[in-house]
């Protein structure tokens, strides 16, 4: 999801705002870090939805897939290689991309839009997750598999005030404060639409708080804090199952400059 207008994050006047999905981290673009991941994990495809709000974004995307806005062959392994470190070449698969140009009638609507258009499940993927890796995305994947519905991924608000980024999304599970991390895994497309996992984007989900599966994380090391939690799945609803990580790369997600600025502090 790469159409937003990127308002709160403020990177200029409102006639010359740099579009979100361009802003970025490290000398690399958001977009272009968010691909890079994409690119190195197990995804079979990738779909890049932009809206009339972001043609810059849009412009640069087709310049990256040859000028036509698809592409079917393997992706540049400099391209990803430049974007992430994690990324294990050998292991790097093919994947078909294209783009899709959604109406820009807010993240739900350019969601279901997208949605209609591709065969589920689907990972859902924001642009403003700088940090992303592969093995964050395999691992969501990993856990998504045999779950019942849709897998929506958060993490606990307390790890992004922790870190001094902006919590404005939160959503009470049980006794736990979480915060949305823009990424998820939905089952379904609109004719039997699943929640998209973010209390900003669906405020009328409720669940009660059940563990049913923990293990513990590892991969927070990486992005420079201990790994001394561990992640749980809650399987409470029929409909969606709720992945709570403590991954560093999953709560930086950038919607303000502090965020841009912690980026900035933790990215390699």
């Amino acid at each position: 999801m790469c159409g937003g207008r990127g308002a709160r994050l403020d990177q200029g006047s409102d006639s010359h705002r740099e579009e979100k999905p361009l802003v970025e981290v490290c000398g690399t673009t958001m977009i272009d870090r968010v691909l890079g991941a994409l690119y190195g994990s197990r995804v079979e495809g990738i779909h890049l939805v932009t809206s009339p709000h972001a043609p810059e974004t849009r412009t640069h995307l087709v310049s990256l897939l040859d000028g036509d806005g698809s592409r079917s062959d393997s992706v540049d392994p400099e391209l990803a290689d430049s974007i992430d470190s994690d990324r294990n070449s050998e292991n790097a698969r093919p994947a078909a991309v294209a783009v899709v140009d959604a109406l820009g009638e807010g993240y739900v609507s350019d969601l279901g839009y997208a949605l209609d258009r591709v065969h589920p499940p689907v990972l859902t993927v924001a642009c403003d997750l700088p940090l992303l890796a592969p093995a964050v995305i395999d691992r969501v994947l990993d856990r998504a598999e045999g779950v019942r519905g849709s897998l929506a991924v958060y993490v606990p608000a307390a790890l992004k005030r922790q870190l001094g980024l902006s919590t404005d999304a939160t959503w009470t599970h049980g006794r736990r404060e979480l915060a949305p991390t823009g990424l998820n895994v939905v089952a379904q497309a609109r004719g039997g639409h699943e929640t998209s996992g973010n209390p900003e984007r669906d405020c009328d989900r409720s669940a009660t708080d059940t563990d049913t599966d923990t293990d513990t994380d590892t991969d927070t090391e990486a992005a420079g804090q201990p790994a001394t939690t561990t992640d749980s799945l809650e399987d409470d609803d029929p409909k969606e199952t709720t992945y709570v990580s403590h991954d560093v790369r999953l709560a930086v997600n950038v919607n303000r400059p502090t965020d841009l600025a912690v980026a900035e502090a933790l990215c390699e």
